[in-house]
């Protein structure tokens, strides 16, 4: 992963600023998963298109493939990813996010992992 993108991601999932979200990139513009947390930062640098809900769901899509889970390929691509689901410390981030582990301590095996 590259360092400077990391090092973003690493501070807007520590500033408080992400409420966090299960089984969704974004739900609502309002929470978020570590990785949608990625993909926000991403949109706001102008790298991934950011796609309002389809019609009774609540989760934003990013990209042409419309993900709402999974990272992007641009997302990918931007960030020196491998992956769209990243491993850290032997498990998903998607899973580490869903069951609930704190985005603080996310980034921390981030930091360390990545």
């Amino acid at each position: 992963m590259k360092d400077e993108i990391k090092d973003k991601w690493i501070a807007a999932l520590e500033s408080g600023q992400y409420k966090q979200a299960t089984e969704a990139l974004n739900i609502n513009n309002e929470k978020f998963c570590c990785l949608g947390v990625l993909c926000e930062l991403a949109h706001q640098e102008g790298v991934v298109s950011k796609n309002p809900p389809l019609h009774d769901c609540t989760a934003y899509r990013y990209g042409d493939r419309d993900e709402s889970g999974y990272l992007p390929y641009e997302v990918i691509a931007w960030s020196g990813l491998d992956s769209h689901n990243p491993t850290v410390d032997g498990e998903n981030l998607t899973r580490l996010n869903d069951k609930g582990v704190p985005f603080d301590q996310l980034a921390i095996l981030i930091k360390e992992h990545l």
